[in-house]
């Protein structure tokens, strides 16, 4: 809300951005479990379509500062260990090299096998990649590229910008045939996704999981719902939007600005909430009380028959099947974890 007032934006705006830096931190490394069988990954696709002017770029920049924070620190912090592995790697080669040299030299034929076997084993070690420098954040990218990022990331990335780029670039490169989308589906639904790359291994990341927060211009969310493939593949369906008032005009001149400890607040706890979460093998689960679970299946029970062929939900049944797994995503990411304090709620 001080952002909002600061800027005089909608409130729609930095709160959307908010619920994306949220899932930035948490998508891949926690999920939420409403009830045995049904687990929902944290992470969020939000949309916000503003006109130009807006000052879209100055929230974004505000909402999105600590997790550029948090990717410097992890970065610092997988420097030593990214050195260390390339060394290991670049003594392994030379040792394979060596070893190689010396099986050739070799008479004895047992002997001999027994060398190219210790080769083998050093040039396996030779070939293992080196890990990637940590990214949170990547802005204008394919979906190739995003599924290559999920891929070196261990399954987590967020696609944040204040102009919706990436949707730029799919309704001018895929003006005449469909996108690939497959690493924006699967990477919503958190399942398994098959990367394929040149001249390296294919590499397959179990549950990839992709966070988008676009500030963009109306115009580009009307050509996205024209595009071929995109609703009918169900993109445009895993989507939270946001259609605020422009306050274009009748923005107060002089606003105060952010409160010094509110912003020390958000940017500490986003920080630490992305580097608590940062190493986890195994994502953090949070669980519905039983009575949060009862409140869901009110829920359910009210949606389920608007969404039949003649009610009012029926043009949006692609949109509105998905609300009940995209309100326990915002619950998990909006309530606190009693195990970490620091968890944003």
């Amino acid at each position: 809300m001080a952002v909002a007032e600061f800027t005089q934006t909608p409130l729609d705006l930095p709160g959307c951005l908010a619920l994306a830096a949220l899932s930035t931190a948490a998508g891949g490394r926690a999920e939420i479990e409403i009830r045995p069988g049904w687990r929902e990954p944290l992470n969020l696709y939000t949309v916000v379509a503003m006109p130009p002017d807006s000052r879209k770029s100055a929230v974004f920049a505000a909402m999105t500062a600590p997790l550029l924070e948090a990717e410097r620190q992890l970065i610092d912090q997988a420097r030593p260990r990214i050195v260390e592995a390339e060394l290991a790697r670049k003594m392994a080669a030379k040792e394979a090299e060596r070893r190689t040299i010396e099986a050739t030299n070799v008479r004895d034929p047992d002997a001999r096998v027994e060398a190219l076997n210790a080769a083998a084993e050093y040039t396996l070690e030779a070939e293992k990649p080196v890990p990637a420098l940590p990214c949170l954040i990547a802005d204008d990218v394919t979906t190739e590229a995003a599924a290559s990022l999920l891929a070196e990331q261990r399954g987590r990335l967020a696609v944040l910008s204040a102009e919706g780029g990436i949707f730029s670039t799919f309704a001018g490169r895929y003006s005449s045939g469909v996108p690939n989308l497959e690493a924006f589906l699967k990477g919503h639904a958190g399942d398994l996704l098959r990367v394929d790359r040149k001249g390296r291994p294919a590499e397959h990341v179990e549950a990839p999981a992709l966070t988008l927060g676009l500030a963009l211009q109306p115009e580009v969310l009307q050509d996205i719902a024209r595009m071929p493939g995109f609703r009918g593949r169900g993109l445009l369906a895993r989507i939270l939007y946001s259609l605020p008032e422009n306050t274009v005009g009748r923005r107060q001149v002089g606003a105060p600005a952010v409160p010094a400890p509110i912003d020390k607040t958000y940017t500490s706890r986003l920080t630490r909430l992305v580097m608590l979460l940062a190493d986890r093998d195994e994502p953090q689960r949070l669980r519905l009380s039983r009575e949060a679970d009862r409140e869901v299946l009110d829920l359910e029970r009210h949606l389920e028959p608007r969404l039949a062929p003649h009610a009012d939900l029926a043009h949006m049944t692609d949109w509105a099947s998905k609300l009940n797994g995209a309100i326990a995503r915002l619950a998990g990411l909006a309530v606190p974890c009693r195990r970490h304090p620091d968890w944003l709620g």
